[in-house]
C-alpha cells in the first residue's frame, strides 16, 4: 500500500506523516496549499499541482493506491483545478466542502485509488466531553455555547460552515469557504468582546475526508480575535497540540471545553 497525504497546511500533516511511517509505510505528501514549508523528513516528496492531469500523472507515477486527505485545504484550489475533469455531473452539485470533497472522490476511485480512514491515526487527538483548560464556562457561557450548539449541527450538515461565533445568542459570524481563522478575524471588526467559538462536525463525520480541527494556531487567533471561550464536538473533530495549546489558552483566559450534542 503506498499512501498519498494531499495537504493543506497545519501541525496534523507532519503528525500524520510521521503516524504512517512509524506504521510502517511509505507515505509522500502532496502539498494543495502553498505554503509548506521546507519538509521536516528528508525523505519526503513534496509537490505543488496545477492541474488534475497532472495530479493524477503524479499518483500513478508514485504507485499511489491509497490517499488521505489532512490540513486546511483551500476549496477554491478543488474548484478551479478540479471541475473540469468532474464532468456533467459536477453541475448539479452543491458545491459545499463535503460535495466537492466527495466528487474528488469519485474521481480518484474512477482510476483505482481509495481514501484511508485516519481514525487509528488520530485516536488520542478526537475530542472528549470535558473541560480541558483550567477554568470552565460560567453559566452565563455555557448559555451562549448551548445557543450555537443548537445552530451549528444544522450548519455543518447544510455545508454553510463547521464553526459559529456568538455572544449573549448574537451571531457574529458564521464560517463559510474562508476557514476557522478568519471567520475569527471577522469578529474582531464587528467590536465582539470575549465571543464564543463553537466547532462541530457534520452528522456521521468520518476520518477519510475534511476532520474539523483546532490547535495552538486557533488559539493564538482567538487571542487576537477576542475570542474566549471555544467548543469544540465531542467523537466529530480533532483537538491537536493539546499541550502547548491548553498551556497558552491558560496563559490568556481563554476557556477549552469539549461537549456533545
Amino acid at each position: 500500500m503506498k499512501v498519498a497525504l494531499v495537504s493543506g497546511y497545519g501541525s496534523i500533516v507532519d503528525l500524520i506523516f510521521q503516524a504512517l511511517k512509524d506504521d510502517g509505510l511509505d507515505p509522500i505528501i502532496i502539498d494543495l496549499s502553498g505554503k509548506r514549508k521546507a519538509d521536516t523528513f528528508a525523505d519526503t516528496l513534496s509537490f505543488s499541482i496545477s492541474s488534475v492531469e497532472e495530479f493524477l500523472e503524479l499518483l500513478r507515477r508514485e504507485g499511489v493506491t491509497h490517499i488521505a486527505f489532512v490540513g486546511k485545504v483551500d476549496k477554491t484550489w478543488i474548484l478551479e483545478k478540479f471541475h473540469i475533469s468532474l464532468s456533467e455531473s459536477y453541475a448539479s452539485l452543491e458545491k459545499g466542502d463535503i460535495n466537492l470533497l466527495i466528487a474528488l472522490k469519485g474521481l480518484l476511485e474512477s482510476q483505482g485509488i481509495s481514501l484511508l480512514d485516519l481514525k487509528r491515526y488520530l485516536f488520542p487527538y478526537i475530542t472528549q466531553e470535558k473541560i480541558y483548560t483550567k477554568k470552565g464556562p460560567t453559566e452565563k457561557e455555557w448559555e451562549d455555547i448551548n445557543f450555537a450548539k443548537s445552530k451549528i449541527k444544522v450548519l455543518a450538515d447544510m455545508e454553510i460552515g463547521q464553526t459559529i461565533i456568538v455572544k449573549d445568542k448574537i451571531v457574529y459570524a458564521v464560517e463559510a469557504i474562508e476557514g476557522t481563522n478568519e471567520c475569527m478575524r471577522r469578529t474582531k471588526h464587528y467590536g465582539i468582546e470575549k465571543g464564543v467559538l463553537i466547532k462541530a462536525g457534520r452528522t456521521g463525520q468520518g476520518f477519510d475526508l475534511e476532520i474539523p480541527a483546532i490547535g495552538l494556531e486557533t488559539i493564538n487567533v482567538a487571542i487576537e480575535s477576542n475570542i474566549r471561550i471555544i467548543g469544540i464536538e465531542k467523537d466529530t473533530t480533532l483537538f491537536l497540540e493539546q499541550t502547548e495549546a491548553i498551556r497558552v489558552a491558560n496563559e490568556n483566559d481563554i476557556k477549552v471545553v469539549g461537549f456533545s450534542i
